[in-house]
């Protein structure tokens, strides 16, 4: 059993939602979506000092496997570690929700599920952690979903 929760702990704690409280958050209680700048990915990060800590909106790729949940745009090297904010779901419209639950349903139920991912359109917070976060502490850069406003599946790359 201690083996169990050695093994599983880490998990459990990076799987925890992030609670963004007006204390936390001064703009949540102003949560309008329509005033919320839009920036690519890798903008945001190249300038994570004029957006960090305030809640942007970005289109990324998720992925989500055994032991990563990250965000990135393949035309740059960065990717962050994705968090979903506790109220993401109140912020996200239904049949959005019902599109990204249904793209992220594991592959097969006998295994972990492999790797899943989707495109998204998201509203969250970009914070810089150079000593890192997520699985292993293996990213400098983690992204709190606040909402998602599209979720679709990955095109075919050629």
């Amino acid at each position: 059993m201690p083996l169990l929760i050695f093994l599983l702990g880490p998990v459990l704690i990076c799987l925890q939602p992030a609670n963004l409280s007006n204390a936390q958050n001064p703009q949540s209680s102003k949560y309008e979506p329509d005033n919320i700048p839009t920036v690519d990915f890798c903008g945001l990060v190249r300038d994570r000092s004029k957006y960090e800590g305030r809640v942007v909106r970005t289109k990324v790729r998720y992925i989500v496997g055994p032991e990563s949940m990250s965000i990135h745009d393949r035309r740059c090297a960065e990717e962050a570690w994705a968090q979903f904010d506790t109220d993401y779901r109140e912020h996200t419209k239904e049949e959005v929700l019902k599109s990204f639950n249904q793209l992220m349903r594991p592959i097969k139920s006998n295994t972990w599920g492999g790797f899943r991912q989707a495109e998204l359109v998201a509203l969250g917070l970009l914070i810089h952690r150079p000593e890192g976060v997520g699985h292993l502490g293996a990213f400098k850069y983690k992204f709190i979903i606040t909402s998602i406003e599209k979720a679709e599946p990955v095109a075919k790359e050629m």
